[in-house]
């Protein structure tokens, strides 16, 4: 097992291990400038440290269902809370597979990876499960689990009531063919208690918790399925507005009473039609209670990230302005996306903030990791393909406070215009938020007629009344000088 210390010190951050073997400690202000493709896969926090899931590795154009797994390395990174790496280890391969890591958990004092291992001929793809013993990283076990000539791909798993690790996934026999709905659960010495491929259910993208002793909900593209404790029987809830929510990857308990997805909602007229990021509230009944979203105008924003922050309080985004190419691979379009992310209070239905980075080159968002001391860590990457002629990301990391306000940048990185508008909705009063000068908002409907241009004063907050306004949707644009920065979305009620 090959370790790496270095000493990196940032917040608008950029940290890849390229080096075997121990280093000096070295500083770096900015993102690095390397030919290797880079990558956060997961990240979270254990006694106030951070565990970040990384890939590097040399971007080439292969079968779809190698890319970020053949010819990239993996690692684990740690970081202190004022963000100085103390530990790394690179994931050691298992010949003949080519391996890939994209969740985490940690039990007890136990790092858990889950990912998956590939043969180089592409044949079988079953699930790999790595331990590492906290916090040294010394690795305790590595196991793989699957069948011959099968394609099982875990999407998410979890710790159950008997202390078992419970995957979901899919699997398919020759290739990705005929997916079927995978379930295994596993105890804590690797034995594989159960493997169940259901071929009644194709669940494609699935995310896992535990709704009481006895069941186990399943949350996918279309449909919520609960399991019993056996893994043997289930029960398929159908909503009329679940079809409305693709992608949803992102799930958890809300309260004792109701749970939320968090997703990609295909947006209804009046509105132009997109894919937008959302959050879906159902109760323990699996019906309907309530959903909110953040609208950019005529884009596609697809969700990456959701967490719970308080009592009342629902945070989640992704990336703005995300969309799909035959041409080129999506990671690598030669377009402006930003990181955007929405703080909610879902009791009164008002927009706390949005927070919105990027804009000066391709930015996709992973997820994010909120902290013990209540801040929130953003993570994804970053292509600049303005100022680099090679097909690489650069892995970034921001940290905001509660206020939905970056808390500071790297020395040598001037922080990117940021502004928003609260609260949201709201009646006649409306305040703006912003960290530029020398700016002005136009307010259109949602036709996009221009209703007014308002030239904005020196202060980072003013407020405005609108009580000429009808209510309904609104959209404020943002400009410094004459460059257009962004829209946000503003319900007037």
């Amino acid at each position: 097992m090959q370790k790496v210390l270095l000493n990196i010190k940032f917040i608008y951050l950029l940290v890849i291990i390229m080096f075997i073997g121990k280093s000096n400690y070295s500083q770096t202000t900015f993102l690095t400038k390397s030919i290797n493709d880079e990558l956060i896969q997961t990240g979270l926090e254990y006694n106030q440290k951070y565990y970040f899931i990384m890939s590097s590795g040399i971007y080439s154009e292969v079968n779809p269902i190698e890319t970020e797994n053949k010819g990239y390395n993996n690692y684990i990174l740690v970081f202190d809370n004022s963000f100085m790496i103390t530990d790394s280890v690179m994931i050691d391969s298992i010949p003949p597979y080519n391996t890939s890591f994209w969740n985490a958990l940690v039990d007890n004092d136990t790092l858990i990876l889950l990912g998956q291992a590939l043969t180089n001929n592409i044949t079988e793809a079953p699930i790999i499960i790595s331990k590492y013993k906290l916090p040294d990283l010394q690795l305790i076990s590595t196991q793989i689990y699957g069948k011959p000539d099968f394609f099982e791909f875990a999407s998410d798993f979890i710790i159950n009531k008997k202390g078992n690790l419970l995957i979901s996934g899919k699997a398919s026999y020759n290739n990705f063919n005929n997916e079927n709905t995978l379930l295994l659960e596993i105890d804590k010495e690797g034995n594989l208690l159960k493997y169940k491929i259901d071929s009644a259910l194709s669940l494609p993208w699935t995310k896992l918790y535990i709704q009481n002793d006895t069941e186990h909900n399943l949350i996918s593209d279309y449909q919520i399925v609960t399991y019993d404790t056996s893994l043997s029987n289930y029960i398929i809830h159908q909503n009329s507005n679940l079809w409305y929510y693709r992608s949803r990857w992102i799930s958890g308990k809300y309260n004792d009473s109701i749970f939320f997805i968090a997703g990609n909602y295909f947006t209804q007229p009046p509105l132009n039609s997109s894919f937008d990021i959302a959050y879906f509230l159902v109760d323990n009944n699996y019906c309907f209670i309530d959903s909110g979203f953040i609208y950019q105008p005529d884009t596609l924003d697809l969700a990456a990230a959701a967490c719970i922050f308080d009592s009342n309080t629902i945070i989640y985004g992704g990336t703005h302005k995300r969309n799909w190419s035959q041409q080129t691979p999506e990671m690598f379009e030669e377009e402006p996306r930003w990181f955007v992310l929405k703080s909610e209070d879902i009791i009164t239905a008002n927009e706390n903030w949005i927070f919105i980075y990027g804009g000066d080159a391709n930015y996709v968002m992973r997820n994010i990791l909120m902290t013990e001391d209540h801040t929130i860590l953003i993570y994804g990457t970053r292509y600049d393909w303005q100022n680099n002629s090679v097909w690489q990301r650069d892995a970034i990391i921001l940290e905001i406070d509660a206020n939905g306000q970056l808390v500071s940048t790297s020395e040598n990185k001037t922080t990117l215009p940021y502004a928003t508008v609260y609260p949201n909705p709201s009646n006649n009063t409306l305040s703006v938020r912003k960290d530029f000068s020398n700016g002005s908002i136009i307010i259109r409907d949602v036709n996009g007629a221009q209703l007014r241009k308002i030239t904005l004063n020196e202060n980072s907050i003013e407020t405005f009344n609108f009580s000429f306004l009808k209510p309904g949707f609104y959209f404020i644009s943002f400009y410094k000088g004459n460059k257009f920065l962004f829209s946000l979305k503003w319900i007037k009620k």
